[in-house]
């Protein structure tokens, strides 16, 4: 039925479980991890064993349906808890291409060590480190690690805090920056709640001309949230934009001040929300230094 909301459709699926293997066969969507590759459609299979045992393993081989010239993707994991608290897993990724004669060349592969750290339910710390190959061979400046940490301290401070860094040379699905983000909540009365963040972002890490603009961007959030009477919430928030290019000439130069201001109430069945936003922004666009 071509005028139906999918149009002609051509999927098949194969789903097979036990207690100790899953098997899922057919048209599916499979991710590895966040370094090595975090989302991929196509047609093939996923096994995985049990992910509550302490040792677990995992691998896909998915086949494009439409990308031309053709890609096959392969991915495999292996997982191991130490004891309660450290967990390690190894993953493994290669993706070959064809050109457009038919000839398969190796496009790509990938290798991620992944460490998790929770001592207890109110801390977790995860490491990932990356390294990658392409079909001109291994580069000292294709590596990647993303830092993240979960955290609670006292009663009800909550801190979060990621890094993420992918040099130039990386293949994986983040390359060329480097992203720096906190987050901090934490109580100042019962009925108030106040947060803070900032990130920080950049891209273009080696300055080249060729990959255009060398953006930096730095984001500073700060608000409180009121828990009123009859189920009535209000909060108020105060942004700082800044957005540049580190190259010389500077194609642009951006600031933006935001200030929000909402006001809402729920009820069983929906809510109702009135939000206030006001901002100012001044922008340079070719500025010289």
């Amino acid at each position: 039925n071509t005028q139906s909301l999918f149009g002609l459709r051509d999927e098949f699926h194969f789903n097979y479980l036990t207690d100790e293997l899953s098997l899922r066969m057919g048209d599916e969507s499979c991710s590895l991890s966040f370094l090595t590759n975090y989302y991929s459609y196509g047609r093939g299979f996923d096994l995985s064993s049990n992910e509550s045992e302490p040792t677990r393993f995992g691998l896909f081989r998915l086949l494009s349906r439409w990308e031309e010239p053709s890609r096959s993707q392969f991915g495999i994991y292996v997982g191991h808890d130490l004891n309660d608290e450290i967990k390690l897993k190894v993953n493994h990724f290669r993706q070959e291409q064809s050109d457009f004669f038919g000839e398969i060349s190796p496009n790509k592969s990938i290798s991620s060590l992944e460490v998790e750290y929770a001592p207890n339910t109110r801390s977790d710390l995860k490491l990932e480190l990356g390294q990658s190959m392409t079909a001109s061979g291994s580069s000292p400046n294709a590596g990647a690690y993303r830092l993240q940490y979960l955290g609670t301290l006292g009663k009800q401070v909550r801190v979060s805090v990621e890094k993420i860094r992918a040099t130039p040379d990386y293949a994986g699905s983040v390359r060329d920056m480097d992203h720096s983000l906190g987050t901090l909540e934490f109580p100042v009365l019962s009925w108030i709640q106040g947060r803070a963040r900032y990130s920080q972002y950049e891209q273009n890490l080696g300055l080249n001309p060729k990959r255009g603009a060398a953006a930096k961007e730095n984001l500073g959030q700060f608000g409180f949230n009121f828990q009123l009477k009859y189920g009535i919430n209000y909060s108020v928030d105060v942004d700082r934009l800044h957005r540049y290019d580190r190259l010389a000439p500077e194609s642009f130069d951006s600031r933006e001040k935001a200030y929000r201001s909402m006001l809402g109430k729920s009820w069983k069945r929906f809510d109702l929300r009135w939000e206030v936003r006001h901002s100012r922004r001044t922008e340079t666009v070719g500025a010289q230094d």
